[in-house]
């Protein structure tokens, strides 16, 4: 008994190391089906009688979910609203307002607090974000520019790290945990330069620039994900026996509508799949390794993840 306990106690510690916070939405820590970053840029561009002024305002936003070498991404869309004009003090003629459903971009996150991109060009995932930063560090899209000061600030009831670099013009810079890069972070404010306004998650919004509204940005139209995921109030009543376990896996549930299942280890892979009806189901996962594993449960009506421990 003895030793098994000590075992489990190992595995959980060896998941917890690597930066996986327990308390979560569906995969992960930061991102859940209703992440959204509204960007403003502006630019000019130089025609054969004058100079043309654009602002752009963009919502990109999660919609949906796919699996891809075995790893879950989030699908990540935008909406675009620009307007241009002769000068830059305006006034500007609006241009267009366009929403993007037809190529998505790919992001996910993993349990080491970082987020990654998929590179469908050259079949790649590739590191974008590290939230892994302290005084002095390198920001990862940019080595060079080292990280000068660390704030905090709330989403919501959540307190998030904001690293800042030393030299910047833009009026946002810098990298927010679970946000994201907000801007170019050592150097100058130019023509042509985006940086983020706002984000929202859930009923949070945080605003980084308050000259410029939150409602100033197109409105997110999401079509994939269902939105009882966004506002659940319906949860079934799931149960995973025995856990610790050492083989398969009992699962119990009040809920008799269509379900699908997906084991996920602590990197993000999907090692397990399938979809069932069944309120009573055996899950074999006696052929893996001893560790800590992600049981998420899903339909159109909900989204669980339960954690579970083989020993």
């Amino acid at each position: 008994m003895k030793s098994v306990l000590k075992n489990t106690i190992a595995t959980i510690v060896l998941c917890l190391n690597i930066g996986f916070a327990s308390a979560q939405i569906n995969y992960f820590n930061y991102l859940d089906y209703t992440s959204e970053w509204r960007v403003y840029g502006i630019s000019a561009v130089a025609g054969p009688w004058a100079v043309q002024y654009t602002k752009e305002y963009i919502t990109y936003f999660i919609d949906g979910d796919t699996t891809i070498n075995g790893l879950t991404y989030y699908k990540k869309y935008y909406a675009l609203k620009d307007s241009t004009a002769a000068d830059f003090a305006g006034p500007y003629t609006a241009v267009s307002n366009y929403v993007s459903h037809t190529s998505p971009s790919f992001i996910r996150e993993d349990a080491s607090n970082k987020f990654y991109a998929y590179q469908q060009w050259n079949n790649t995932d590739v590191p974008i974000e590290d939230f892994n930063l302290s005084i002095g560090n390198g920001f990862l899209n940019d080595s060079v520019c080292l990280v000068y000061s660390i704030d905090t600030l709330y989403l919501g009831s959540r307190l998030l790290k904001h690293y800042k670099a030393q030299s910047s013009s833009l009026p946002v810079h810098g990298v927010i945990e679970g946000i994201g890069t907000l801007s170019i972070n050592c150097g100058m404010a130019i023509e042509g330069n985006r940086w983020i306004v706002c984000y929202k998650k859930q009923n949070d919004e945080l605003n980084l620039y308050n000259t410029i509204p939150c409602t100033s940005f197109p409105i997110a139209m999401r079509i994939y994900s269902p939105t009882s995921i966004q506002t659940n109030t319906y949860e079934p009543q799931i149960s995973l026996l025995p856990n610790p376990t050492t083989g398969n896996l009992a699962l119990q549930t009040n809920d008799f509508d269509t379900y699908n299942i997906k084991i996920i280890d602590c990197t993000g892979k999907v090692l397990y799949k399938m979809k069932s009806e069944a309120n009573q189901l055996n899950i074999p996962i006696d052929a893996f390794e001893k560790g800590v594993y992600f049981v998420v449960i899903s339909n159109e009506k909900y989204a669980i993840t339960k954690k579970i421990v083989k020993i």
